[in-house]
């Protein structure tokens, strides 16, 4: 690189002298008693031009996010129909199971006395059907084919097993009916978990499909960050590596990498779409001194 630049820095020099030199011959008065000045050459120091080691490698480009631990398997809570909550039977924090009554609105418990008196009547029809049934078997089995009326009072027998079922039908639909008006007015946990959290309580009024609380595995973390420069999750693919910070100071660097990114087309005319970059960590966030 040195030899290559300094003879070309040196002619540049060397052709502005000769030009100088010309203009003061043509002043129209020479002196031969006075020599000119010769340009000085350049200093060696000032002909060293600066070197940088060259090699073949990945450019390695950072991105810097803020982000926060969250569980890798999380549910929303929310009723599907709009009421007031009439009761809160658990707090934020509280592990529960899969199918835990969490809470319910002012119609549940009208909705559940009147489940429980059409399974009653349920109940009741189903009895009535085997009677009908024993019945038939009964006449079948003690009167003779070809007596008097025999066709005729089999006819009737089965007539009441008719409808002896169709009340059991009908009773089953109310049933089914009530039942899934109730389990709308009733909130159940969809997994097993920890109530990580809950904004409502008694007396609060709830909308239809509006988030009011998660229900979360909280053994499993990672990190979720969010930006909302798309130029940025442009240049971000999944399996890439991540170095992983605490912002407080008082844990350990850990790495991670990129387990998913937000859907493409994902921005803020998309609220309901989940737009954070989840980060999975290479080992245990409580053994690198994390907290969720």
């Amino acid at each position: 690189m040195k030899r290559l630049l300094t003879p070309l820095f040196l002619t540049l020099t060397l052709f502005t002298t000769m030009l100088l030199l010309q203009g003061c011959s043509k002043s129209g008065k020479p002196n031969s008693k006075v020599e000119a000045t010769p340009t000085p050459l350049p200093t060696t120091a000032a002909l060293v031009k600066p070197t940088y080691p060259v090699q073949h490698g990945d450019v390695i480009g950072t991105v810097k996010l803020t982000g926060r631990l969250e569980p890798v398997n999380q549910q929303s809570l929310f009723f599907p129909i709009e009421g007031r909550v009439h009761s809160l039977y658990v707090r934020q924090g509280d592990n529960v199971q899969a199918g835990t009554l969490i809470a319910d609105l002012d119609m549940a418990a009208d909705l559940q006395r009147q489940l429980d008196l059409i399974k009653i009547n349920l109940q009741r029809y189903q009895i009535n059907a085997k009677i009908a049934q024993l019945n038939v078997d009964l006449f079948v089995e003690e009167t003779p084919p070809g007596s008097v009326g025999y066709d005729k009072q089999l006819a009737i027998e089965k007539l009441k097993l008719d409808l002896a079922n169709l009340d059991v039908q009908q009773a089953t639909i109310g049933t089914e009916e009530l039942q899934d008006s109730l389990s709308k007015n009733q909130l159940v946990s969809p997994m097993t978990g920890q109530v990580t959290f809950l904004q409502i309580g008694e007396g609060s009024q709830v909308h239809a499909f509006d988030s009011i609380g998660t229900v979360a595995d909280t053994s499993q973390l990672e990190v979720s960050a969010t930006t909302s420069h798309t130029s940025i999750r442009d240049t971000l693919d999944i399996g890439m590596t991540a170095t992983l910070v605490p912002a407080s100071g008082s844990g350990r660097p850990t790495s991670g990498t990129i387990r998913r990114l937000p859907l493409p087309g994902t921005g803020a005319d998309q609220p309901d779409q989940d737009k954070s970059i989840r980060i999975s960590m290479d080992r245990s966030p409580i053994d690198g001194g994390y907290q969720m």
